[in-house]
């Protein structure tokens, strides 16, 4: 039984995935992006690993970003800059992120993306998530016990955000996880499932339900899952809604 690490799975059958491999890891993990044919992964407390994932039966370690004293929460890509976003925090309820460049051999930081503290004022707290939105970054903070999204508009010598206050959540520990898009999105809090929308360009808790487990949200093929120790448990739209459609001849459109 693996502890900690890295599994892959071939997902042709969502609901009956096959496991192709297994790679341990020193800690839990708390996110993953994929550049090509290589993984970053980051693990609670050692920072990001780097994985060669070519070969998928046989993934191994290519290198290790360290994150010294701090936990590390999340990460994300901002695919349109080829940079990667790094979320840590401290035993101090405190926190920052930092920013790499993916085409720099050494992973230096990128110009224009100044390291985001998060140890004072209404900032103050734990970025728990993170998530590039139509080129906006967005963090899930923890404040003491409370839980609000920030959204950074502007990235630069003094960053700009809005803060979309959700109202009615709390959490303690557990897993947590996001998925956003423009109009709304998701996240788990622990045992906690909540769907959020977007009303006057701000986002709100829509939705919200407490389970008997603890799950993480989990994308793939346009499909949403909650996992969970048990498997995978497909996520089903509440409504439909007309995406498209072909008038017929001569129809008349009013």
């Amino acid at each position: 039984m693996l502890d900690y690490g890295l599994e892959i799975y071939d997902m042709s059958l969502p609901m009956s995935p096959i496991r192709l491999s297994q790679l341990p890891l020193l800690g839990p993990v708390t996110g993953i992006e994929l550049v090509d044919k290589v993984a970053f992964v980051s693990v609670q407390n050692t920072g990001v690993v780097v994985i060669d994932i070519s070969d998928k039966a046989n993934p191994f370690i290519l290198n290790t970003l360290a994150v010294s004293d701090y936990h590390v929460s999340d990460i994300a890509l901002s695919k349109a800059n080829n940079v990667l976003t790094i979320a840590s925090y401290s035993d101090l309820a405190e926190g920052y992120i930092r920013f790499v460049d993916l085409t720099s051999p050494v992973y230096a930081a990128p110009l224009g993306f100044p390291v985001l503290r998060f140890d004072s004022g209404e900032l103050l707290g734990k970025p728990l998530q993170v998530q590039w939105v139509n080129g906006n970054l967005h963090v899930l903070l923890q404040r003491q016990a409370d839980i609000v999204l920030v959204q950074f508009t502007s990235l630069g010598a003094v960053p700009e955000y809005v803060l979309h206050g959700l109202a009615g959540l709390e959490y303690q520990q557990g897993p947590v996880s996001m998925l956003l898009a423009e109009q709304g999105g998701a996240i788990t809090l622990g045992d906690q499932y909540i769907q959020l929308s977007r009303e006057s360009n701000v986002f709100v808790v829509s939705y919200a339900e407490q389970h008997s487990v603890e799950s993480v949200l989990l994308e793939s093929h346009g499909s949403q899952y909650l996992a969970t120790e048990q498997g995978l448990e497909q996520i089903l739209p509440k409504g439909l809604a007309l995406s498209d459609f072909v008038p017929t001849v001569n129809a008349d459109i009013g």
